[in-house]
């Protein structure tokens, strides 16, 4: 009412800078109000982004952290080598020791079941195989081939038609080698040779009282180094050379392996 009168007296189409810059006021302050009304949802959206940005970045840099600090440096890993490096360096020479008398302890049992079965064809045939004295019988294939009841015609075999084992019984079933090849022939008999080996690639050696006098004579070794007097009051012998693959004298200083200890 007041802009209507006031434009009734005076020029119609001229309007008074004070009301112009009120009505100006009016709408900017409305326009304002009304642009800071509407983008509210807007600006919800864009916080919640800038929030979710912020949130994703201090998500990230938490994880880059926790996997360095997980990681290992270059020089924690070469401690731990050097460290397991110590460590084998302690344990392979007790490794080498318990093998080494596991094999001791096995080639005590194939000496075992050999006197067993020299003694049990004595038993059945009331005489000893092969043996004509008390010599030492290195190349032990003949015996083998008799106490296996084994009548291959091969490596001048005795028992061939089964002429020294008749009732063709078995008194022993030794394994036989994993790899038939000399130089590697370990723990078994050998179908190229057909002779016992122990456990480190010798054959087995064996004494038998050939001549019936009741004793072994010489024994294999000096008398009271360890392994008994000489002669031995004794059937049958067997004996390992051992690691060292070599026929002791003083068996007390030797790693042999003895069937009559």
């Amino acid at each position: 009412m007041i802009v209507q009168t006031h434009l009734t007296q005076h020029n119609p189409g001229a309007m008074p800078s004070r009301i112009v810059g009120r009505l100006c006021q009016t709408l900017i302050g409305s326009s304002s109000a009304f642009h800071r009304m509407e983008p509210r949802g807007r600006e919800r959206h864009r916080r919640a982004a800038h929030l979710g940005e912020r949130t994703g970045v201090s998500e990230s840099n938490a994880l880059q952290q926790r996997r360095s600090q997980r990681a290992f440096t270059l020089i924690e890993l070469l401690v731990v080598i050097a460290i397991i490096a110590i460590l084998i360096g302690l344990l392979f020479p007790a490794f080498k020791a318990v093998q080494n008398q596991a094999r001791q302890t096995q080639a005590k049992n194939d000496l075992t079941q050999i006197v067993n079965a020299v003694n049990a064809f004595y038993t059945d045939y009331g005489k000893y195989p092969i043996a004509t004295d008390d010599g030492t019988i290195s190349n032990n294939s003949g015996l083998m081939y008799t106490l296996r009841a084994d009548s291959t015609n091969a490596n001048g075999n005795p028992n061939v038609n089964n002429a020294t084992n008749p009732r063709v019984i078995v008194f022993i079933n030794p394994p036989y080698v994993k790899n038939d090849t000399a130089g590697n022939r370990r723990s078994g008999v050998s179908t190229t040779d057909g002779q016992y080996y122990d456990p480190w690639g010798t054959p087995y050696r064996i004494a038998i009282d050939g001549d019936y006098n009741n004793d072994i004579n010489p024994n294999p070794y000096t008398a009271n180094t360890g392994a008994g007097p000489s002669p031995l009051m004794i059937g049958v012998i067997a004996w390992s050379l051992g690691k060292d693959q070599t026929q002791g004298t003083n068996f007390s200083a030797s790693d042999d392996v003895i069937s009559w200890q």
